[in-house]
Order: C-alpha cells, then sequence, then structure tokens
C-alpha cells in the first residue's frame, strides 16, 4: 500500500494499470490491483457473506440511513458507516448440501442512524386487515438531550419485496397517532418497523428503536 501525494493522484479512484486508488482521511492510498480472489478459508468466505448482506442491506435501506448518519466519521460516507455497524446483525451459516454461505438477518439489532440525541419515545401498532401502521409518540423525557423540535422519523421496510417507506412522523412535542397506510401488496408478517429522531438543523440524529413486536 503507498499513500500519493502527488498532483496527479489527487482525488484519484478505481485502477489505472496495475493499481488502485481510494481515498482514506484525505489521502489518496493505492494498492496493488485484486486480479483473482484466492481467500477460501471457511473465516474468509463466511466475511464474505456477511459484508455482502449488510451491503446488500445498505442498497434497501439507502434512503433512511442518508437522512440518519448526518455525522459520518472521517473518511467514511453514510453508507460505510451503515455497513460497519450492521455487520453484528448478520450471521453467515454454512449450508451443507450446498456447501455454500448464507446470510441470516436480526433485524432487530439494525441501525439505520448514529448520533447524541436520546431515541424518540414512540411506539407502532401494526392492523393486518387494513393494512396500516399506527405510529405513537409519547411525550418525551425533559432532560438529557431531548428538544422538542426534534423531528421523529418512522422507517417501515417490507423484507419480501425489499421495500422502504420513510415517514416524518412530526416533532417529540407533537404528542399523538400518526398513522400510515401501506400499499396492498406488502407482506404484513415481512414488515420491520424503525425509528429516529433528527435534530431541527438535520445535523445530528439519534440512534435507531426497533418497534415491531
Amino acid at each position: 500500500m503507498g499513500i500519493n501525494y502527488g498532483s496527479q493522484t489527487l482525488r484519484l479512484t478505481k485502477s489505472v494499470g496495475d493499481l488502485t486508488y481510494y481515498q482514506r482521511a484525505g489521502s489518496t492510498i493505492s494498492r496493488k490491483k485484486v486480479l483473482t480472489n484466492t481467500s477460501k478459508t471457511e473465516a474468509q468466505q463466511a466475511n464474505r457473506c456477511i459484508q455482502g448482506e449488510a451491503g446488500h442491506l445498505c442498497k434497501r435501506l439507502l434512503l433512511p440511513l442518508q437522512l440518519g448518519f448526518q455525522r459520518p466519521k472521517r473518511g467514511l460516507s453514510g453508507a460505510n458507516m451503515f455497513i460497519r455497524q450492521n455487520r453484528k446483525a448478520v450471521t453467515a451459516t454454512k449450508n451443507e448440501n450446498t456447501m455454500q454461505y448464507e446470510a441470516t438477518v436480526d433485524y432487530s439489532q439494525l441501525q439505520l442512524s448514529d448520533g447524541d440525541l436520546f431515541i424518540p419515545e414512540v411506539t407502532a401498532t401494526v392492523d393486518t386487515e387494513q393494512h396500516c401502521v399506527t405510529f405513537k409518540i409519547a411525550e418525551a423525557m425533559s432532560v438529557g438531550r431531548v428538544y422538542p423540535d426534534d423531528v421523529l422519523i418512522g422507517v417501515i421496510y417490507e423484507k419480501e419485496f425489499e421495500i422502504c417507506m420513510v415517514q416524518e412522523l412530526g416533532k417529540r412535542s407533537d404528542v399523538g397517532d400518526v398513522p400510515v397506510t401501506l400499499p396492498d401488496k406488502f407482506d404484513m408478517s415481512a414488515v420491520e418497523i424503525y425509528a429516529f429522531a433528527l435534530n431541527r438543523k438535520r445535523k445530528d440524529a439519534s440512534l435507531t428503536v426497533y418497534l415491531s413486536t
């Protein structure tokens, strides 16, 4: 690996010749281009399975994570932060019939946001017959990093069709019910529900609270 400071490599990415360039912490890094992947140990295969599933979830949940990761660490995007934080929610198990690793996601462990705000006081009720989710905003605590004008965000993810809905629920001070009607095609048994808070300027967030039962 090399660190490049010359103007000819400034902000260079992707491959040139037998070198691949990428950006990290404001510097241009180069390394020899990998032509074939010979990583075949069990640990390496499991790791690739987990990383691939986390990347897949990142694409499906891109809209909420763009809101929820407002303060990514230096050199990392919101997508990078999502993948790092959510690898622990993915388990890789080897299928003894196919001899391939398969990923299982613990959706209750997913984090769609990160920040210093307190999580919102929100619950959710699912009405299967009416294809509706009702978010209930309760009165917030008056201590810590809780502000009446924080904006609450509800997220509904339907796993069967891999469709993500994002709903602005109102402010922390807007105590009451917020019904959200879902498309008829949604499998209500495959719905996962989350919420998090953003500050008024949408520059900071809370961690995510999982609301499915």
